[in-house]
């Protein structure tokens, strides 16, 4: 009986998020876009604490992992993992940098395509770019407190990564709260932001590698 009563609840409660996320007007949309974008071109650094979480169908449980992102305008950015392992990694002067933790490799991004892509990628997902970038076929969503925007590659290169993208933005900030890359497997990642700063001063020394 209390399987058969959480099972209702759960479906109940997908109804109900279902039902509140609704496709965009195109002035809505319109509206959004440059929003995001006025954001985007005022500050110059933006620092955030995320958690990501991995699902892998045959896995019986999820992969979560926890670390920090530094942005600083226009060309530097640090994704560092602090747990359960370290592991940073750098975009700076065209060049990607990792720290495995010790294990240090640089790429040339101008020479490596895929990580080229990845870069780009990146940078117009915080910059609002993105909503231009004739790579995606893009729809517009909304819930009373959020937007979501969802992408499905076109780019053969891109298409290899992730089969879909869904980016939810707070309707009150403009700053996107998660990111989901869906693979076709249906496996997916999901990356919330939680204590997000704007131009808060960030030293050099963050993007030494």
């Amino acid at each position: 009986m209390k399987k058969i009563i959480l099972f209702c609840v759960l479906w109940c409660s997908a109804l109900s998020i279902q039902a509140q996320e609704k496709a965009m007007a195109a002035k809505d949309i319109a509206e959004f876009k440059e929003a995001v974008e006025n954001i985007a071109k005022k500050f110059k650094t933006a620092t955030a604490d995320f958690i990501q979480i991995k699902h892998i169908d045959f896995l019986s449980n999820d992969i979560e992992s926890r670390g920090k992102l530094y942005i600083k305008y226009p060309d530097k950015l640090r994704w560092g993992y602090t747990e359960p392992y370290s592991y940073n990694v750098i975009y700076k002067d065209e060049k990607l940098f990792i720290n495995d933790e010790g294990k240090k490799t640089k790429i040339d991004l101008q020479s490596n395509k895929m990580f080229k892509e990845l870069n780009k990628l990146l940078k117009e997902m915080t910059n609002g770019k993105m909503f231009d970038d004739t790579r995606f076929d893009l729809s517009f969503f909304e819930t009373p407190k959020e937007y979501i925007v969802k992408a499905i590659p076109k780019d053969p290169r891109l298409k290899k990564m992730f089969n879909s993208l869904e980016t939810v933005y707070s309707k009150k900030t403009h700053w996107a709260l998660s990111i989901k890359t869906i693979e076709e497997s249906g496996d997916y990642t999901l990356t919330i932001y939680e204590n997000v700063q704007i131009d808060k001063p960030i030293s050099d020394e963050i993007f030494t590698h």
